[in-house]
């Protein structure tokens, strides 16, 4: 592996890594919930990236940061979701209690949601990884190669944290409430973020 892939996967490690909407979903359903019912969610946020992979590949990505008004559109979208999810662990936080509350359990479609919808998942791909593309091989292929690495690390970094999330369950049994609360308030706060910045530069 040359040091420009080595430089790529840590890349993917570190953008993975970052705490997020993604991360933080990860981190809450397998305190709640164990690893086993996190795989969807995991799941769902792969199928998410990969979808915004391949608009990017076909160009369609660059269509949409291109137009203003769709890719805030996009963040809108994105900060509603990310907004309801918040809204959701905040009502239920009193009730929240390993594996018991499947009322706000993340799923595969909330994983989807959550990757397709995020500005920073279209940033990534149309800003960040064409630096990696060496322009005079076959950029389609390395588009698919680099795509699959991204996937790779997210996975194997979303797969850790969940483990370490469900090693850590019993110790916050207790404060599972807290998680839940916090976890809203985090949702809540970027929601608000990803929305008041897609209103203030349109308007």
């Amino acid at each position: 592996m040359g040091i420009d892939n080595m430089t790529y996967v840590m890349t993917c490690i570190l953008a993975a890594g970052t705490p997020g909407p993604g991360t933080l979903a990860v981190i809450n359903m397998s305190i709640k919930s164990g690893l086993k019912k996190t795989l969807p969610l995991m799941v769902g946020i792969i199928i998410g990236l990969a979808a915004v992979a391949l608009l990017s590949i076909y160009g369609l990505s660059i269509i949409m940061l291109s137009s203003t008004t769709v890719f805030h559109a996009i963040q809108s979208i994105g900060g509603m979701y990310i907004f309801y999810l918040g809204i959701v662990c905040i009502l239920n936080f009193k009730t929240a209690k390993l594996e018991e509350n499947e009322v706000n359990n993340f799923g595969v479609c909330s994983g989807v949601i959550i990757s397709v919808f995020n500005p920073k998942t279209i940033i990534f791909f149309t800003s960040l990884m064409p630096t990696f593309i060496n322009v005079s091989d076959n950029t389609v292929s390395q588009s698919f190669y680099l795509t699959a690495i991204l996937l790779c690390c997210t996975f194997l970094v979303h797969l850790l944290y969940a483990k370490l999330g469900n090693l850590s369950a019993k110790v916050l049994n207790n404060h599972i409430d807290k998680l839940e609360l916090a976890t809203g308030i985090f949702f809540i706060s970027i929601a608000t973020f990803i929305l008041y910045s897609a209103l203030t530069t349109t308007y």
